[in-house]
């Protein structure tokens, strides 16, 4: 079930961890899960006032269609929270169509062949892991 948030945000955007491992009806009866990997709920965010639109893509959808968020009750903060499989996982947030930006809090930043930087996050069974 959703837990308590396990890592603070610093900065304009980020992610932070606002549940625990999950894996689907088997592991709530207590038996392993058959097919479904364990995945943790990920919260990011982007601090991004003057954006109409803002969505994710990454590694976890394929880079493809992005994954819509929605403003926050904090004035110009977009967010979403997504189950996430135990892993590495590259990210970039995409504002009004137009713009790739990686994510400021991010812990670790990678070049993705093509020009643009990545953002990169480390996800495991406890949680996020940090830099």
């Amino acid at each position: 079930g959703v837990g308590r948030v396990v890592r603070a945000l610093a900065g304009g955007g980020g992610l932070v961890v606002v549940g625990g491992v999950g894996g689907g009806e088997a592991a709530r009866q207590g038996a392993a899960p058959a097919a479904a990997p364990p995945t943790v709920l990920v919260r990011f965010q982007l601090a991004a006032p003057a954006a109409h639109d803002v969505t994710l893509a990454g590694s976890f959808n394929g880079w493809g269609v992005g994954i819509p968020l929605r403003k926050s009750v904090v004035p110009g903060l977009w967010v979403v929270t997504l189950p996430l499989s135990v892993g590495e996982h590259q990210y970039l947030f995409h504002v009004d169509g137009t713009t790739w930006i990686p994510d400021p809090g991010a812990h670790a930043q990678v070049d993705d062949g093509f020009g643009r930087t990545n953002s990169v996050l480390v996800v495991g069974p406890r949680g996020v892991a940090g830099p």
